[in-house]
Order: structure tokens, then C-alpha cells, then sequence
């Protein structure tokens, strides 16, 4: 996981690994805010992604977005349609990528806008 800032907005890279199986894990949120995006990053194996999801709250209870990725390409992005939801520094984010037909490289960018 990674970090980068711009201008009252910060976005938390995740990169999932490539094996095929389903991978779920809990990240710090490092500032409060808004969620505002969530895009998904094809790696250089591209894969089909059954489904990719991000949520927050008690065990993830509150769901930011839940989607297919569909580039299918490598180094395709894309844009999911998110439900804008306020997280504090008390909340983590829940990533989860599903079961992939094959191994394949993927990375999620979660976009939390401050102030």
C-alpha cells in the first residue's frame, strides 16, 4: 500500500497479489474525509477480475462500491461509480478482490478527498 497527495485529496494504492484466489484485507485510513473514487489498474498479466469491492466500517459493514473489472488489458484503468461515504482515522477500508480464472496483476486507488 501506498500513499500520494494533491490538493485536498489523497489516494491509497493497494496492490493485490496475483494469485488467482479470493484476497481480502483491512487498510488504515490515513486522513478523514470523503471516499469520492475508487479506480481499478490492470497489471501487466492482465486477468479476468470476478469482482472487486471496498467498504468500510465494522468488518466492512458499510459498502463504498462493488464492481466487475472489465479492461481486461494491460495497464487499463477504470473509473467505478462509488457511493460517497465519510471514513475517519477510526475506520479501515476493507479491499477485496474476488476468485480470478487465471493469475493476473491488479492494483485499486482509493481516493479520499479532506476538508
Amino acid at each position: 500500500m501506498s500513499m500520494t497527495k494533491h490538493e485536498g485529496r489523497q489516494a491509497l494504492i493497494y496492490q493485490f497479489l496475483a494469485a488467482s484466489t479470493q484476497q481480502v484485507d483491512y487498510i488504515p485510513v490515513p486522513i478523514a474525509g470523503d471516499i469520492t473514487g475508487v479506480r481499478l489498474v490492470t497489471g501487466a498479466t492482465p486477468s479476468n477480475i470476478a469482482l472487486c469491492g471496498v467498504a468500510i466500517g465494522s468488518a466492512g459493514s458499510v459498502v463504498v462500491v462493488t464492481a466487475n473489472n472489465t479492461a481486461m488489458v494491460a495497464g487499463g484503468i477504470e473509473a467505478l461509480t462509488v457511493v460517497r461515504t465519510a471514513v475517519t482515522t477510526a475506520n479501515s477500508i476493507k479491499v477485496v478482490r474476488d476468485v480470478q480464472g487465471t493469475t493476473g496483476e491488479s492494483a485499486m486507488a482509493i481516493i479520499i478527498e479532506n476538508g
